[in-house]
């Protein structure tokens, strides 16, 4: 009986590891993809990497503070997090190093990276007790986050997953509190140049900031997160991400993996849409819209979304 059973088992065993390497090898040749290039050159669309275009960021450094409206734009961007340091834990510490690292080494968006290191000074990330379904938020209450000060809850269950794990769930919520920040930013900035008066040429403000600090529907910024955090999954190595696609394969029942799992199902779904012959999504306004039409009908967004 027991050597029966003891068979059993490793049968069953041995069909997981399979399991995980078709899963592994499927992921591997038809989702990995040019999205990291394809979201950067997809700057100006609406939904997309909300910062300043490439050219409006060349022209910054080469006029540096021949205007007003550039030095406004520039203070209230830098000076932003100024004075501040990270107030967390040590692994969320970590996480965020690992998250600025990636971002630099594998994106060629200088801006996207200066920008979410330059908020990760003002970051205060907290562990809570949250329930089943969520697994953290950026805190939009002005108690909690506003200039010098960006939170971002955790849930507890947090504190036994790997950095790996941790850091995809901390860039959703850091894409979050990037379009907070962006927004503060040029509210700051408006503010600013509305006390100068004629000094300063507001229109010529707002060409500055192009689509960095527009608002965005709540569901695109949603979709949003989901890409980010998509992208950064991108970023891991192959032995990082078995680790997590293990994770979800044997443990897929324990909350803190949902949201890779759904990261996972929605890129699946876009390649299914709108794949090329190879199986890779090419297009970012598809990848973006397959999570925003997905997002819609889920009730606890619609009741986010609703405030």
């Amino acid at each position: 009986m027991k050597s029966k059973t003891l068979y059993l088992i490793i049968k069953i065993s041995a069909l997981l590891v399979i399991l995980l390497v078709a899963v592994f090898v499927f992921y591997q040749f038809f989702l990995k993809n040019s999205i990291i290039q394809n979201f950067e050159e997809s700057e100006n669309i609406e939904g997309g990497v909300n910062s300043l275009s490439s050219s409006q960021a060349q022209q910054l450094e080469l006029d540096g503070y021949e205007s007003v409206e550039h030095k406004i734009l520039n203070e209230n961007t830098v000076n932003y997090c100024i004075g501040k340091k990270i107030l967390a834990e040590p692994e969320f510490i970590r996480t965020i190093s690992l998250i600025d690292q990636r971002l630099s080494e594998h994106t060629q968006d200088s801006q996207m990276s200066f920008h979410f290191k330059n908020i990760s000074n003002c970051l205060e990330i907290k562990y809570t007790k949250t329930n089943h379904d969520l697994e953290g938020y950026f805190s939009f209450s002005d108690t909690d986050s506003g200039e010098g000060r960006l939170s971002i809850y955790v849930s507890s269950d947090y504190k036994h997953e790997s950095d790996y794990l941790t850091a995809m769930l901390i860039m959703h919520e850091l894409t979050h509190a990037f379009f907070f920040y962006s927004s503060d930013v040029k509210q700051l900035s408006i503010n600013e140049c509305q006390r100068l008066g004629d000094e300063c040429d507001m229109q010529k403000l707002e060409n500055l900031f192009g689509n960095f600090g527009k608002k965005i529907a709540c569901y695109t910024e949603e979709a949003s997160a989901f890409i980010y955090e998509s992208i950064l999954f991108d970023s891991f190595n192959q032995n990082e991400k078995l680790s997590i696609i293990s994770r979800s394969i044997y443990f897929p029942d324990i909350g803190e993996i949902d949201s890779f799992n759904y990261m996972l199902n929605m890129r699946l779904q876009a390649a299914a849409e709108c794949g090329n012959s190879s199986g890779q999504v090419d297009s970012v306004d598809c990848l973006i819209d397959v999570f925003e039409n997905d997002i819609r009908t889920n009730p606890y967004y619609q009741e986010q979304c609703k405030n």
